[in-house]
């Protein structure tokens, strides 16, 4: 997470709660779809859609800081210092330079 485990652990544990969220929905959804299927029930359908939508806002919001998050990340490293890229590969410190086992 570069450095960053607060931001990260934040976004996951938001995100975690995002899908539960929809998940709780879901079987919410269903619950009242299998009450409607039984014939003895009378009671009129109950909307959870809240849950859902709350958990959609969330989890794209979440989505949303952890896409920022990464692209200061990559706008950072493109800042630092870096060495000049040239053909040559870099130098071993300690070795010399020329060429080894060349016959005499």
């Amino acid at each position: 997470m570069a450095g960053r485990i607060w931001t990260g652990t934040a976004q996951l544990l938001l995100f975690v709660v995002a899908f539960g969220l929809v998940l709780a929905w879901f079987g919410l959804t269903l619950r009242e779809a299998y009450r409607q299927v039984d014939m003895s029930n009378s009671a009129p359908a109950q909307s959870h859609a809240v849950l859902g939508i709350a958990g959609a806002i969330l989890a794209a919001a979440v989505w949303l800081w952890s896409l920022v998050t990464s692209l200061v990340l990559l706008q950072q490293a493109e800042k630092q210092d870096q060495p000049p890229r040239s053909g040559a590969p870099p130098r071993i410190p300690g070795e010399q330079g020329g060429t080894q086992g060349s016959p005499d």
